[in-house]
């Protein structure tokens, strides 16, 4: 669905996105806002077209919410009563006064160029007056690049428990886009940068701030998200804008779709009608596609699509690169083609974004180009842009691997094992596919070289990874800062951790360094299954340097040694803090001389901090604007340690 579940914002999310959410105190002009549980949890909001008392009561939310992911291009039409919920009045001064009312029926949702559902809900206007529930106005006024606006949700994802309620974000709009995501395409999306545009947050109204009425609604966000390349360009969750140099992934922002004409949809007397000739929405009477592409193919591949029943005896197309054709522009489509003819015309083999539009007509009567049938895909011949990555145990007499999958980039694995002296990663020849299940690999008297390809869902498949097994043998990328375990430069008093292919016989083992200067220092590590932690010398001379493992086979791992390499070992802190705060923070790799020259990052800020014997301690200012789970990095020389994770009490706007 547009708006997947997301646990944590990162340091680069707050700091690209200035406008933070707040939790907002009763206010009566937002208690229509409501909590809907569907499928899921979302945000919808109350409106009241021209009722009159015994009008339906209807509350307008995301396609998504009410149809879920697997509904592709196409309209739905009172779709069955999923036994949902609307929970109004969703302020956290006033939590005893959210009364759930059930959702009565779903008369319309797609998900095909606008994300839109309208539900209505088994009350009355009386009910909602005895609650003191009051409707949103909607705004037919467009939205444009610069307007002011504001968003009321409650998103749920990467926020404490305590604090899932209603939540206002002030922004902009930063520009108009049309996007891409999986199946959908979603036109004249406003690009945002509200706060907390997360999962529980689709269907939250958009504010002009102009008229405080409802201009837009929220759909779909890349707030959080880690990747904006390979496989993940308009994936699901993963919206991508559409312009002249293709498609891109803007991170850390949110989209919101305008609703401008919704409102014509209603008769005067409050009910929702699809006929009207007032009514922008689309009708669905459209043709259903069987066989049509996947979300990428490899080049080569065909359109090949058969068209369902539909009360069209013909259909007209056009086809193109994605950004380039708008299958709303009448301009482009073919002539008449009869409606029993399969489409099989080749996608054009270059890498890009490819879209079918299709008109279907009947009697000289055509579709409007408005409401055109359509289908997308990405020719893809592109190897995943990440690396494997997978586990390795020890067990009794060998070693058990387990590859670990990130969709839609790593889909796919092939493997291979053998002798070190003889198996060749790079020779094709051998490699099994990866079942799923963990592949048992017996101990031999010399390294066992494993070897892995990772792919995609197209078949394009990265360089090969190799895995050396022997005893303690150190496994690739495993030797790390102990605070965060974060790969990198280490400093002179850091701790490390090295993580190893079968564990260590005894709970301590020596262990040597030689530094940059030649000098060979040996060590102590405490064992722990198949992790060492080892506290490196505060003599090490910066620059490479080598730790040999001890082992019945020979192996050592190359580091470099840095001045400082701060790493936080608090990750997570679930204790809830009030602002103004003071945060004490313990620190490893710091532990050459006490200095001023020490900050600390709190959601994209910078703040002043000091340093002494291992700790660092920061003052959060009463005017700090972030709340809830902010992430939180300490700097030194110039250097920023991993990130942990704190959680800023908020008392509410």
């Amino acid at each position: 669905m547009p708006l997947a579940p997301l646990i944590l914002l990162t340091a680069a999310a707050l700091e690209a996105n200035p406008n933070p959410s707040r939790l907002l105190r009763s206010r009566p002009e937002f208690s229509g806002i409501a909590r809907l549980r569907v499928m899921g949890s979302c945000t919808a909001f109350l409106i009241r077209p021209r009722p009159s008392p015994e009008a339906p009561v209807y509350v307008l939310t995301n396609g998504h919410c009410v149809l879920g992911g697997g509904v592709q291009n196409q309209v739905e039409t009172n779709v069955p009563t999923r036994n949902g919920t609307a929970a109004f009045s969703q302020f956290f001064d006033s939590p005893n006064t959210a009364q759930p009312l059930r959702v009565k029926s779903i008369p319309y949702g797609t998900l095909k160029g606008l994300d839109i559902g309208v539900v209505e809900l088994d009350t009355t206007w009386a009910q909602l007056d005895a609650m003191r529930v009051q409707p949103v106005m909607l705004s037919d006024a467009p939205l444009r690049r610069g307007d002011e606006v504001y968003s009321i949700g409650l998103p749920v994802n990467g926020i404490p428990a305590e604090e899932q309620w209603l939540r206002r974000s002030d922004c902009a709009v930063e520009r108009i886009a049309q996007l891409a995501e999986g199946p959908w395409k979603f036109h004249d999306a406003l690009r945002l940068r509200c706060g907390a545009v997360f999962g529980g947050a689709s269907g939250s109204p958009v504010f002009d701030k102009r008229t405080n009425r409802v201009a837009a609604i929220i759909n779909t966000s890349t707030q959080g998200n880690t990747f904006s390349s390979g496989d993940f360009v308009c994936f699901t969750s993963s919206p991508c804008e559409l312009g002249e140099n293709g498609a891109h992934v803007e991170l850390d922002a949110g989209y919101a779709l305008p609703l401008g004409g919704i409102d014509g949809c209603f008769d005067n007397g409050g009910r929702f009608n699809l006929r009207q000739s007032t009514c922008t929405l689309d009708p669905g009477i459209e043709f259903p596609l069987r066989g049509a592409p996947l979300v990428s193919v490899r080049p080569g591949a065909s359109w090949d699509i058969a068209l369902g029943d539909a009360p069209y005896t013909h259909y007209r197309y056009k086809t193109g690169r994605e950004h380039e054709v708008d299958c709303r522009d009448e301009r482009g489509y073919s002539g008449p083609i009869e409606a029993s003819t399969r489409f099989n015309q080749e996608i054009p083999k270059a890498e890009a974004r490819y879209v079918l539009c299709l008109l279907g007509g009947a009697g000289g009567r055509w579709q409007p180009a408005r409401f055109a049938t359509y289908v997308h895909t990405a020719v893809d011949a592109t190897p995943p842009v990440i690396s494997p990555f997978w586990d390795v145990f020890g067990e009794e007499n060998g070693y058990s691997v387990r590859m670990n999958f990130l969709v839609p980039d790593i889909s796919d694995y092939r493997y291979k094992f053998g002798p070190a002296s003889v198996t060749v990663c790079d020779a094709n020849d051998g490699y099994q596919i990866y079942r799923r299940v963990p592949i048992r690999v017996p101990a031999q008297s010399e390294l066992v070289r494993f070897c892995i390809l990772a792919g995609d869902r197209n078949d394009n498949f990265t360089r090969p990874t190799a895995i050396l097994l022997g005893p303690q043998q150190p496994l690739p990328g495993g030797f790390v800062h102990a605070a965060g375990f974060r790969q990198g430069p280490l400093s002179p008093g850091a701790i490390a951790s090295l993580f190893t292919a079968s564990e260590f016989p005894a709970r301590e083992a020596a262990f040597t360094i030689r530094d940059a200067a030649g000098v060979e220092h040996t060590i102590v590590g405490a064992t722990f299954g198949q992790q060492v932690n080892l506290l490196l010398p505060r003599t090490l001379a910066i620059g490479p340097a080598e730790l040999r493992v001890p082992s019945t086979l020979p192996s050592s791992v190359r580091f470099e040694v840095r001045p400082v390499s701060p790493g936080l070992y608090a990750t997570f802190d679930r204790q809830p803090r009030s602002v103004p705060a003071k945060l004490t923070l313990a620190l490893g790799g710091m532990a050459l001389v006490d200095s001023a020259d020490v900050a600390v990052w709190i959601a994209g800020q910078r703040l002043s901090a000091s340093y002494q014997a291992g700790v660092v301690e920061c003052d959060i200012p009463a005017g700090f604007p972030y709340r809830g789970y902010v992430p939180v990095q300490v700097e030194a020389f110039g250097v920023r340690s991993n990130t942990a994770y704190y959680w800023l009490r908020d008392e509410g706007i």
